[in-house]
């Protein structure tokens, strides 16, 4: 198979031409990532063909999504491992990985492929068909919020935060340029959860609890959903769609997931039952309530 990936590349015995390179994409594009690395890394006009930002967004659209978790337990804190729910059903193991002694890295999110994990001091980016890593050393206090890809430049980058006297400071680290930019905003985002990723803008529920002990009081539900704009790198804030939760706030039992291409947000506040918004224009901000799920658990005493 490998002689044959090599021989797409040069002159056909008989046409005398080469294979056109939107050919050879749209071949390499149905594949699976396992069978393009293994290619890659014996012909290298495809290892470069297939590292191109085009080629990997192409592959990414075509491919079926897979479900990526990790799980520990408090009697062995050796090594991480990644489960998959592919047909393979796969589990990788990072034992390659140096890690902390006595804490191991935790799962925050995955993107293009990606796989992002948090430790107390740094950030893995880790790369689990080629097993390539990047490790990013985190500023004292810093706590890591977000992944992303900017369109300009197609570079990765990442966001973390930390607290000041009176406000927030959020870093944009670029993974190739190795370069930071700083932003000052007034509400800071949850960093228990990964944000979610929709119209090229990063979504989180704001976080009470640090925003009560810089403010001294607890977030408007007028800014309870805090937004971030992956190509002009700014922050807002927007109101959650409901009822407004009072003088005692529940953002924390509140949160957002993705659902067939539309933000949705989920307010579990109630013990009765979990009513489930979905965003339909996303333009104008208009919520629809869609589900409401009725809390029917039996308990057994």
């Amino acid at each position: 198979m490998l002689e044959k990936v090599y021989q797409l590349f040069y002159p056909n015995s008989f046409t005398g031409r080469q294979l056109p390179d939107e050919i050879i994409v749209d071949i390499f594009g149905r594949l699976p990532a396992e069978c393009i690395v293994r290619c890659g890394h014996a012909c290298k006009p495809l290892h470069a063909l297939t590292r191109s930002p085009a080629f990997v967004y192409k592959h990414l659209n075509r491919a079926t999504p897979v479900i990526a978790f990790s799980y520990h337990w408090k009697s062995y804190w050796e090594e991480v491992n990644v489960h998959f729910t592919d047909d393979l059903a796969r589990t990788i193991s990072l034992k390659s990985v140096p890690l902390e002694k006595y804490y191991l890295p935790v799962l925050f999110c995955s993107y293009n492929g990606f796989l992002l994990f948090r430790g107390s001091k740094e950030v893995i980016i880790w790369n689990p068909i080629s097993e390539q890593l990047v490790r990013v050393t985190l500023p004292l206090g810093s706590c890591l919020c977000g992944f992303f890809i900017y369109p300009r430049t197609m570079e990765y980058r990442i966001i973390h935060q930390s607290r000041e006297r009176n406000y927030f400071k959020f870093f944009v680290y670029g993974l190739m340029s190795k370069e930071s930019k700083e932003i000052t905003f007034s509400h800071p985002p949850t960093t228990e959860k990964a944000p979610i990723l929709l119209h090229g803008v990063l979504h989180w529920m704001v976080s009470d609890d640090a925003y009560q002990i810089v403010h001294g009081v607890q977030p408007d539900c007028s800014n309870s959903i805090v937004l971030f704009n992956i190509n002009s790198e700014d922050f807002y804030t927007t109101p959650h769609p409901g009822v407004q939760c009072g003088l005692k706030k529940k953002h924390g039992k509140m949160e957002l997931i993705e659902m067939e291409g539309h933000l949705c947000f989920c307010d579990s506040s109630s013990n009765e039952n979990v009513v489930i918004w979905i965003l339909e224009d996303y333009e104008d901000m208009i919520w629809r309530k869609r589900f409401i799920v009725i809390n029917t658990v039996e308990v057994w005493v």
